[in-house]
């Protein structure tokens, strides 16, 4: 199934664009943000840009599924992402990653957004599970995943190895 636009209430999300550039630049770049998240900070907007182009690449070949997340209200600004990736075709499973600006948290816009991604991973694409690395201390983040029926695995090797790494992982398998 290839990449859509989804609507939800209050959202749009819809694909990433090269006039997103600087919005995603300083989402990625957010101090605050990445704090939960195990990456590397953007350190220009050039390696922003190969961002972009690297998950437009994905997205052609349905190795990955990324949505920039707006308010009907304001269509073209981003105000945070969602995505599935490291999708494992031959298991139907998925992992999801979401990011939102400090400024527009704790309003309900990721639950609204994880819904509806949700929604399409299990209703069109056809995968069977999502999973969720979080860091165990970021709890808006569990419980946010926890409201979306998540559950924790404590028994995989998967998550023993993250549990190693300071992460809980997360799961939802379709019903």
């Amino acid at each position: 199934m290839a990449y859509q636009p989804l609507q939800t209430e209050r959202l749009l999300l819809r694909d990433l664009r090269d006039t997103d550039l600087d919005a995603l630049h300083h989402l990625r770049s957010n101090a605050e943000v990445n704090a939960f998240i195990g990456r590397e900070m953007p350190v220009d907007l050039a390696q922003t840009a190969r961002f972009i182009a690297d998950r437009r690449a994905e997205a052609d070949n349905a190795h990955a599924y990324y949505w920039v997340i707006a308010l009907h209200t304001h269509p073209d600004t981003l105000i945070g992402t969602v995505c599935f990736w490291n999708v494992e075709p031959e298991k139907a499973r998925t992992e999801i990653g979401y990011q939102i600006l400090p400024e527009y948290q704790r309003r309900g816009y990721m639950r609204e957004a994880l819904r509806a991604v949700l929604l399409f991973g299990f209703q069109s694409v056809g995968f069977n599970s999502v999973l969720a690395f979080v860091k165990k201390e970021n709890l808006p983040s569990i419980q946010l995943l926890e409201q979306q029926e998540f559950v924790l695995d404590v028994h995989t090797t998967e998550a023993q190895e993250a549990d190693a790494d300071g992460y809980a992982v997360y799961f939802l398998v379709k019903t």
